[in-house]
């Protein structure tokens, strides 16, 4: 097999280039690109009045992913993927997106063709354009994305959350956690037609209920990479708060409890983390108006979990409860990577 040594940076970028929409697609997904890949830098015009936002985030072979359980074509969707997540949630549209690969010299070149497929796929469907990007020299497989997007309407924070602010949901939590409990047990890439794993190899960003949340009144939102609880506990850190979390309210797929039992499919629905759905807060009736919202615009469920409240110096960021208001113990938290 071609090993990217063999074809130098400028081979392998211009092999990269031939798979992603660039110039040619700019003009039909109406990002405005005037400069895509082949020159210094990218050059776009922003919609007039629109605000940009403005993501990056790294992957890092044996940190983040493990070539043992994710194929490259699986990788290069997901890389993706998390980015227009983290825009989806500001209740921005993804535009554009540029990738930094760093590869050991003797990576094979049809890997990397598979991995920008991946991103390719993804681009597509969200209507990005890869506009650029570098590739260096490292030790280990690493991917670094940053997209660009903008949005002439409400900006979602998570400084935004006020007290009596109900808690609310999309989707299905805990099914990628459970997606790779699967893959790592099997010590292999499995079948996607499995929703735990599909839900792991392939997060779904929910950039059009962030731009729907937004268009309905709800202020308050962020996607869910590090965990219910955890992203929880970010938006009350940002809106100096505390939280409640029913948690008998939280919604857990039949698979995840068929698989690994009701009190395990509630820790990973808790702390599984990289769901990328999305964690928001409003008022009762605009968490209402949002939940129809998005029920007829998309077919998803937004599910109230619970509610912000005066922080309590005496009690934790966010508190556990059961139905019937009585506390829950249930040890846990959020990833950190410097704590992990």
């Amino acid at each position: 097999m071609t090993k990217v040594r063999e074809i130098g940076e400028f081979g392998l970028i211009e092999r990269l280039a031939r798979i992603v929409p660039h110039e040619a697609g700019s003009a039909a997904n109406g990002t405005g690109v005037r400069v895509a890949i082949g020159d210094d830098a990218a050059v776009w015009m922003p919609k007039p009045g629109a605000q940009q936002v403005i993501t990056t985030d790294a992957l890092i072979e044996g940190v983040h992913f493990d070539l043992q359980t994710t194929s490259w074509q699986d990788l290069g969707w997901k890389s993706l993927a998390v980015n227009l997540s983290d825009v989806g949630a500001m209740g921005a549209q993804p535009t554009l997106g540029l990738i930094t690969l760093g590869l050991p010299q003797d990576a094979d070149v049809a890997d990397l063709e598979a991995l920008y497929a991946g991103l390719d796929e993804c681009a597509r469907h969200w209507r990005v354009t890869i506009v650029g990007g570098d590739t260096v020299s490292a030790p280990v497989a690493m991917i670094s994305v940053t997209v660009i997007g903008e949005t002439t309407g409400q900006i979602l924070r998570r400084s935004a959350g006020r007290p009596g602010d109900v808690l609310a949901v999309t989707g299905w939590t805990g099914l990628s956690g459970g997606g790779l409990r699967t893959l790592q047990s099997a010590g292999g890439v499995q079948q996607k037609s499995d929703p735990l794993v599909l839900a792991h190899l392939r997060p779904w960003p929910r950039v059009t209920e962030g731009a729907l949340l937004a268009h309905t009144g709800v202020l308050c939102a962020l996607d869910v990479s590090d965990g219910v609880r955890g992203d929880a506990a970010h938006i009350c850190e940002q809106s100096g708060l505390g939280a409640t979390i029913d948690v008998d309210r939280m919604p857990l797929h039949p698979a995840l409890i068929e698989r690994f039992g009701r009190d395990e499919a509630l820790r990973l629905a808790l702390d599984g983390g990289e769901d990328y759905e999305l964690l928001c807060a409003g008022a009762a009736e605009t968490i209402t108006r949002a939940a129809s919202s998005l029920d007829q615009e998309t077919g998803t469920v937004l599910t109230p979990i619970g509610e912000l409240r005066e922080r309590r110096p005496e009690e934790p960021l966010v508190r556990l409860v059961d139905g019937q208001g009585r506390p829950v113990d249930l040890p846990g938290g959020s990833w950190d990577h410097f704590r992990a």
